[in-house]
């Protein structure tokens, strides 16, 4: 089942999905629903993932001819997915959230993980002459919740600042472009802290037989 709403400044969507699958334990069964605001200089896009699935695993093919292809040696196993996402923009500036909740169980066992991203960003694109360049800062933050049946809860925590800048050139049709990122990463694995720099070059050149409409000049 789907249901889709698009209009000129909100869009929303639905979607369930279930399905028996043509082994023991091969259910499945999926939903997911969103909404997004779009004005002017402010958005807001927002929604939610959740699934269920069951795993039936391989089967050799000495069982498959004993007891059929419906056949499972695993008839508990599952997975279980809660996404929650959203994102808001005004000009320039994005805050972005991500929850993700994964649990996976089977007889007599529990694991699971509770992972969060939050994210900023600053961005601004220059238009200067033949060139457009683009560049900002931002932030991450992710901490996660680890644990099972025979272990305690442990929590791994990564904080990244970068910044980031990319200048593209364009001349008649063809597009030359340089990036550079610069990433300061900390993880904290409570007794057990790293600290990690990243810098990161791209480079690229294009040729557009259709003349590009996000050129400064279009």
């Amino acid at each position: 089942h789907a249901l889709t709403y698009t209009g000129t400044n909100f869009g929303a969507n639905y979607r369930h999905k279930s399905e028996a699958g043509y082994r023991d334990n091969g259910e499945a069964e999926v939903q997911n629903y969103g909404a997004s605001i779009n004005k002017g200089l402010f958005s807001l896009e927002a929604g939610n993932y959740d699934a269920q699935f069951g795993l039936p695993g391989a089967i050799t093919r000495a069982q498959m001819e004993q007891y059929g292809r419906s056949y499972t040696r695993l008839p508990n196993d599952n997975v279980k997915v809660d996404d929650h996402y959203g994102r808001v923009e005004y000009g320039p500036l994005a805050y972005s959230f991500r929850q993700r909740e994964f649990a996976y169980s089977t007889d007599g066992f529990l694991s699971n993980s509770d992972s969060q991203y939050h994210q900023v960003d600053l961005s601004k694109r220059f238009d200067i002459g033949d060139h457009v360049l683009t560049t900002g800062i931002d932030y991450q933050y992710n901490p996660t919740d680890i644990g099972s049946t025979f272990q305690d809860v442990a929590t791994i925590r990564k904080q990244d600042l970068g910044a980031f800048f990319q200048d593209t050139l364009f001349i008649n049709r063809w597009e030359l472009s340089y990036g550079f990122r610069h990433d300061q990463a900390y993880y904290d694995f409570g007794s057990d802290k790293t600290h990690e720099i990243n810098n990161i070059q791209t480079g690229a050149i294009a040729y557009h037989f259709i003349e590009p409409d996000f050129a400064p000049d279009a």
